[in-house]
């Protein structure tokens, strides 16, 4: 259909109190694609989440990284780690990683970013301490979830916290699964 997915696209949102409270915030949610040998992280890449690959960064939240293209390394305290196609990284807050594709190859990745009581008790549930590369493959389901999220962090309303919630849980359902 000749439709040109955009590189980049992020959602920033600002929970409020009535969020906080159900247990569960989205914070960011989005999708980019390095092409070869293109810079990494991009400089619009959003201020927040901006970070130097060389000296890493500490996040304040869990993210859930998806990688569906190209391929890359991850490193964290235990060491690094080869990622490419399929590999989906949790990234839990207070603990310093890095990542970044491999220069002449890139990548496409999906990211979200949540906080709150509910999302620490159900990761503590489904996953040991030291998990955080899953090899799981490329799953559509996976993606449209990712999809679905941009799309309900683009309108912004009331009750999109709720629904985005809803969407990361069953994003840790199926890689538990």
């Amino acid at each position: 259909n000749g439709m040109q997915l955009p590189d980049v696209r992020f959602h920033y949102l600002i929970p409020n109190k009535a969020d906080e409270l159900y247990g569960c915030t989205i914070s960011t949610v989005g999708m980019q694609m390095v092409a070869p040998d293109e810079e990494y992280p991009a400089k619009d890449h959003p201020v927040g989440y901006m970070f130097n690959p060389e000296r890493g960064r500490v996040l304040r939240e869990y993210q859930l990284l998806y990688i569906v293209g190209g391929r890359g390394v991850f490193s964290n305290a235990s060491g690094d780690y080869e990622v490419s196609k399929g590999s989906l990284i949790l990234l839990r807050p207070g603990e310093w990683h890095t990542y970044k594709p491999i220069k002449d190859i890139g990548w496409s990745e999906y990211f979200i970013g949540f906080s709150g009581k509910m999302a620490e008790k159900s990761i503590d549930t489904m996953f040991a301490k030291n998990e955080t590369v899953f090899n799981i493959g490329l799953h559509r389901e996976l993606v449209d979830l990712y999809q679905h999220a941009i799309d309900v962090a683009a309108t912004d309303r009331p009750a999109a916290q709720q629904l985005l919630c809803g969407i990361v849980m069953h994003m840790l359902g199926i890689v538990n699964f």
